[in-house]
């Protein structure tokens, strides 16, 4: 009976190695997403510095527009892409969606003297 026992702790010794093994590989794949070989900024960071763009330009922007102009700085960007910006910017109150026309994005509703403080 002895021996069984001595064999109980083992299992808990061989997991632990492998816990961190899965964190340490995690970690890395975090920081393979964020980091582009050519110096490249990632596709949301494109896709939100166009809105801005054009919002800063025009006073709006279409989602069709927002496509073109973030493919034109990285072909890889899809139409999800470009959904995921504006959810982002929305959610910070940095724009909005236009309530009857949803392919229309417009400049937040905060006033000028907020936004130049802010």
């Amino acid at each position: 009976m002895k021996p069984s026992d001595a064999s109980l702790p083992a299992p808990a010794k061989t997991a632990a190695p492998d816990v961190r093994r899965r964190a340490a590989a995690k970690k890395q794949k975090v920081q393979q997403r964020t980091a582009k070989p050519n110096g490249a900024a990632p596709k949301a960071v494109t896709v939100q510095r166009c809105i801005q763009r054009l919002i800063a330009s025009k006073g709006e922007a279409r989602r069709d527009e927002v496509l073109a102009a973030a493919r034109a700085e990285d072909p890889k960007i899809t139409s999800q892409d470009v959904l995921n910006g504006i959810r982002t910017l929305t959610q910070r109150a940095e724009i909005r969606v236009d309530p009857e026309e949803k392919s229309r994005l417009l400049p937040s509703e905060r006033p000028t003297e907020q936004m130049a403080a802010g």
